[in-house]
């Protein structure tokens, strides 16, 4: 976990300091560790680079603008973006994607986000759980202390989050408390900015949060449920499993938060034995013609 976070605050800070000139040492500093350390660090663990990677953010986000703003002039979002010049962008987005900004902006949807998954670095380990058939459940709301961390869930948010919510708790009751995670929003179609992920304690009436966490009822109701073991890492991966054939079951997702019940202590138990439930709120069953 310590080396996910460290990986999760540099490119948190990558992608806050997107459009400004980035020195390695103040990653380094923003992620806990030294240069050398990061540096190898990210590369043993993503298969890239801090440049390559800051690189890519940088790309993603002239991609946005250009779309988000069809007439702003490319030379302003190159330089937003942290591109020096318009020619350097150029160069980029033909190298990255194939096309020009502006063939980029001219072309269809479907046509811009097969060209972005050419950003996609291939993962250095292959994920690896096991997954049992869909089951549907009711459950009631629930009362949780959680915090709130933005940006792709598996890169940045969910390991914050669980960092920060166990530094919070640590010296509190709550230490017991079985663990939840929310994640509002869908990464296939809403930008990474926009993606929040909270990790949270399950507590009973009249608890005050720790400093630094909030508070709040966590709506139920009925929810596809998937037992999922295996390492936590490829949680997400398991999700876009789940989405990518979700058409065959026949339900209708409602607009709550995706939620993951985690059942069993990491500390306590090998990793293979590791034990999610993965919580997808849905609506009544379509009916079919």
């Amino acid at each position: 976990m310590d080396h996910r976070v460290q990986i999760a605050r540099a490119r948190k800070f990558l992608r806050s300091h997107v459009g400004e000139e980035v020195q390695l040492v103040a990653v380094a500093r923003a992620a806990g560790a030294s240069m050398f350390h990061l540096a190898r660090l990210y590369r043993a663990i993503t298969g890239d680079t801090v440049g390559r990677a800051l690189t890519r953010m940088r790309i993603e986000r002239a991609a946005r603008r250009l779309v988000e703003t069809p007439k702003r002039p490319i030379t302003a979002i190159a330089l937003e973006v942290g591109f020096r010049t318009p020619s350097s962008l150029d160069k980029a987005f033909r190298a990255a994607l194939g096309m020009s900004p502006s063939e980029y902006r001219k072309a269809s949807g479907p046509a811009r986000r097969h060209a972005l998954r050419a950003l996609e670095v291939e993962p250095r380990i292959k994920p690896a759980y096991r997954l049992s058939p869909l089951r549907v459940e009711h459950h009631d709301d629930m009362r949780v202390v959680f915090v709130r961390e933005r940006g792709p869930y598996s890169q940045v948010s969910a390991p914050l989050a669980w960092a920060q919510l166990e530094v919070r708790i640590a010296s509190s009751p709550l230490v017991a408390c079985q663990r939840i995670g929310a994640s509002y929003g869908d990464p296939a179609t809403d930008p990474d900015d926009e993606l929040v992920y909270e990790s949270g304690v399950i507590v009973g009436p009249n608890v005050t949060p720790p400093p630094g966490t909030h508070i709040g009822s966590w709506k139920g109701g009925r929810f596809a449920v998937f037992d999922y073991h295996g390492d936590y890492r490829f949680i997400a991966d398991a999700f876009r499993a789940i989405f990518a054939s979700w058409a065959d079951t026949g339900f209708t997702v409602r607009r709550q938060p995706c939620l993951e019940l985690y059942r069993t202590d990491p500390n306590e138990t090998s990793l293979e034995d590791w034990f999610t439930e993965l919580w997808i709120p849905i609506e009544e069953k379509s009916r079919h013609a």
